[in-house]
């Protein structure tokens, strides 16, 4: 039997020091510069119907592969006529909602496959180690990337996914 619980009881209590922000930040200057960029990133995320100079949707054939620096469209038009800095600002609010929500799903299967794995064990546990192996040891994104390519160029991004 382990003594763990009668060392950590005489120890007495662990008191808990606050932390001073502007000491972390002037310690730790890439951990602030990579903070404020995704502050400006969330800003400019909600800022977004606010900022766009165009709707990111709207089709103008007449002003298709306009280039970057032309008056009204900072950054140029898509082959559609649409204008890009307005489609980049709108996709902005896609990314940092995709992400946190792409982060927390995977993070509760974990949880939940990790979690009944160690409560199961045998040949569930081994499975899910050989399953975990196998993902970390594949380059999944060029693997990824092959399968798209032998994908019929008229499947739909969503649909391509769920291959």
């Amino acid at each position: 039997m382990s003594n763990a619980p009668a060392i950590v009881a005489a120890q007495g209590p662990i008191r808990r020091t606050p932390v001073a922000l502007l000491e972390l930040v002037r310690t730790h200057r890439r951990v602030a510069a990579a903070a404020v960029l995704v502050a400006f990133l969330f800003l400019v995320a909600v800022l977004s119907p606010v900022m766009s100079p165009h709707d990111p949707l709207a089709v103008s054939p007449d002003s298709s592969y306009l280039p970057p620096l032309t008056p009204g469209h900072v950054l140029g038009t898509d082959e559609l006529g649409r204008d890009r800095l307005s489609r980049l600002l709108y996709g902005t609010r896609v990314s940092l909602l995709g992400a946190p929500v792409a982060a927390l799903i995977s993070t509760i299967l974990a949880a939940f496959v990790g979690g009944l794995a160690g409560f199961l064990g045998g040949w569930f546990d081994r499975a899910a180690v050989a399953v975990l192996d196998l993902m970390l040891s594949l380059p999944w994104l060029f693997l990824l990337i092959i399968v798209r390519a032998m994908l019929p160029l008229n499947l739909p991004p969503a649909l391509s996914v769920l291959v």
